[in-house]
């Protein structure tokens, strides 16, 4: 008798422990979504102000894009990498990495651009929990 008293006092014990463990986890849990809500609603707008500037500047420019930016990177990476001079493949590296900035900036201008794309199934289970 007195081993089954102490084996239930103990379930009980982890048992209430676990609770409050997932009360507190299921808090910061609702804290880092609110969180993220925040992020998300400012990067919302900060877009939509680089979007205003883009097309502002596109307004003010004394020669319109004749070439766009991307095809100006490939053929600099093209040169870059048939001349092949000292350091080639950083400035390759670089200016990779440009042409993806770039990219981005251009999606941002076109309304193509999701930047919480690769967090959907986060954002799906989160959505599920409320």
């Amino acid at each position: 008798q007195e081993t089954v008293a102490k084996i239930y006092e103990d379930l009980k014990s982890k048992y209430i422990h676990a609770k409050n463990a997932k009360a507190a986890e299921e808090e910061k849990m609702n804290g880092i979504v609110k969180e993220f809500t925040e992020i998300e609603e400012e990067l919302s707008g900060l877009i939509g102000d680089v979007k205003d500037v883009l097309n502002e500047l596109l307004q003010i420019a004394l020669i319109p894009n004749i070439s766009s930016h991307h095809d100006y990177i490939d053929e600099l990476i093209q040169s870059e990498e048939y001349q092949q001079k000292s350091n080639w493949s950083m400035r390759v590296s670089a200016l990779r990495d440009l042409k993806q900035k770039q990219d981005i900036v251009n999606m941002i201008n076109t309304d193509q651009y999701i930047p919480w794309v690769q967090y959907n199934d986060v954002k799906q289970i989160i959505s599920q929990r409320k």
